[in-house]
């Protein structure tokens, strides 16, 4: 791989004309004081920001029109293109990939070598794997590979353990391989899971604030390396793959000074990019626009992910903070969740609360495998079928409870039609669908843990959807009579309008319309404070 850190400047051939570049125009004299090694990177041919938007063309053009399909279509959520899975399958691959990897000569996994003699390991598990399996949607050769690459990057690399440490060999990577300075810069919120997937199921990892660029690049990519694991740990991140979005803060163009030539950290990029077992299949870069130093940043990352296989897969979006959560909105993220405000402050609480959540899931590990007690299951990140119950926006959206409303709302009809005995037939009926046929989870919210477990007794998970029944039954009754309410108190209104005309010419009809307005907006006012009542009085009773 190249070696920027001894990277020298191109001839002049591969240098730009600032007096005719549109990009050199943004950066004015002001930018240029702030940051005068910028134009250095704008004489690089391989830096140069006019570049960078082609070299993402050329990996879209280089593939065919039904890839290129297929791509498009994963990135925007609305396809999978990782194939179905059934035992015979995956025991056929497993077999398939030891073959693989006896076939990759010995001076090429030394590291992997050295982790498969332990008398215990993870590396050698059928669960530990799979995920790389896939990861490569079940091209044994690509995954083979990029499970020694992996071996190689933990134990040379990325420093978690020397050939002679036997640790991190005997279980996955946690917290307490990470030092206590590289804790406290996790601590700082600049890479972040986010609670809830997006709408496809995929789980969202979020790259904000200073972008690493300030931190030891060896310090940071563990973190990053860290996330990436956590973000891939369950089968249905596995099976969908992981969303990227990066998002830098608005300001660090007046903090932070770019330097010419930069450190090696792309090597390290490149490296997680090709070894780690999460399938990336979305990653959108957000900066502010015509900005000469975020233009730089962008084109230093298109140069490094050109060369790895998500290159097809980046978009590059520019705008104003509210435009580009229109823009990725599109894509299915969760906008109000990530984790940095339009002025560039970082939100850390729920990463403070998932630091503690993952400390107690590891040491529940631990123990389990130790002493074989087992605190139940702790459940971080709910998927994509599960239920939650517990009030708030976010939970309201997630895509396992619009799937279970839309599951209720065609039988309420018919719920309201049913005998007490029929009605208890009916809940069983949705409590198998969600749990039998759907495998999805009724999960509540654990206080003690800050962290959801599922509900296993089906007496509780029936009472949860009788309890919904009657609470979508009691908002669409509402919503009706507040539609039927407005249609009449306006019909009065007219009649009203039109009789005071007829009787005196000279009323001021705009003065009329305005009292009717009034009116029906107090009303409406009423009807919704009484609505927020009903709401928090079944919120107490579901409770």
């Amino acid at each position: 791989m190249l070696d920027l850190s001894s990277r020298k400047r191109t001839a002049n051939g591969g240098r730009a004309s600032s007096s005719s570049s549109s990009d050199n125009n943004d950066g004015d004299d002001q930018n240029t004081a702030r940051q005068p090694q910028l134009n250095d990177f704008y004489q690089d041919a391989a830096f140069n920001p006019r570049k960078s938007h082609d070299r993402l063309n050329l990996g879209l053009l280089s593939l065919s029109h039904t890839e290129r399909n297929k791509v498009l279509e994963e990135v925007h959520g609305v396809r999978c293109l990782a194939p179905p899975e059934s035992p015979e399958m995956i025991q056929d691959a497993l077999c398939s990939l030891e073959k693989e990897l006896a076939k990759i000569p010995p001076s090429h996994k030394r590291a992997y070598s050295l982790a498969v003699r332990r008398p215990t390991t993870y590396v050698t598990s059928d669960d530990f794997r799979l995920r790389f399996l896939r990861c490569e949607l079940f091209d044994t050769a690509k995954a083979a590979q990029r499970l020694v690459n992996f071996v190689e990057l933990i134990t040379d690399k990325l420093p978690f353990c020397t050939p002679s440490d036997t640790g991190l060999y005997q279980k996955p990577m946690s917290l307490s391989n990470l030092q206590e300075r590289e804790i406290e810069l996790y601590k700082k919120g600049h890479i972040q899971l986010l609670p809830f997937r997006d709408r496809s199921g995929r789980r969202v990892v979020t790259v904000v604030a200073q972008l690493g660029i300030r931190f030891d690049p060896v310090m940071w990519y563990k973190l990053v390396l860290y996330t990436l694991l956590v973000a891939g740990d369950d089968t249905e991140s596995q099976t969908k793959g992981i969303v990227i979005v990066v998002w830098p803060q608005p300001d660090i163009a007046n903090t932070i000074q770019l330097r010419y030539p930069i450190h090696n950290g792309g090597e390290l990029f490149q490296a997680i990019i090709q070894s780690v077992p999460v399938r990336f299949v979305a990653f959108h870069f957000c900066t502010p626009a015509n900005v000469p130093f975020f233009n730089v940043i962008k084109s230093v990352f298109t140069y490094f992910i050109a060369s790895t296989e998500i290159h097809s897969r980046v978009r590059i979006h520019s705008g104003e903070p509210i435009e580009l959560k229109y823009q990725i909105s599109g894509y299915g993220i969760p906008i109000d969740l990530l984790p940095i405000t339009p002025t560039g402050i970082v939100k850390t609480t729920y990463l403070k609360q998932w630091i503690k959540l993952r400390v107690q899931i590891e040491q529940s590990i631990d123990d389990v495998t130790r002493t074989g007690e087992d605190i139940g299951l702790l459940v971080e990140c709910p998927g994509s079928l599960d239920v939650l119950f517990r009030p708030g926006k976010p939970v309201m959206n997630h895509i396992g409870n619009v799937s279970f409303r839309s599951l209720i709302e065609p039988l309420l009809d018919v719920h309201e039609q049913c005998t007490q005995t029929q009605k208890f037939a009916l809940v069983q009926h949705v409590v198998e669908e969600l749990i039998t046929k759907r495998h999805g989870r009724f999960l509540t919210w654990d206080n003690a843990f800050g962290c959801w477990r599922p509900l296993a007794d089906p007496k509780k998970q029936e009472r949860k959807v009788a309890i919904a029944f009657r609470n979508w039954k009691t908002h669409r009754k509402a919503h009706q009579n507040r539609q039927t309410m407005d249609e009449t108190k306006m019909t009065q209104a007219f009649e009203r309008l039109d009789h005071n005309t007829m009787d005196d010419g000279n009323t001021n009809c705009a003065t009329v319309c305005q009292q009717v307005i009034q009116n029906t907006t107090n009303d409406n006012d009423d009807d919704d404070a009484q609505t927020q009542n009903n709401k928090r009085h079944r919120r107490g009773s579901n409770s």
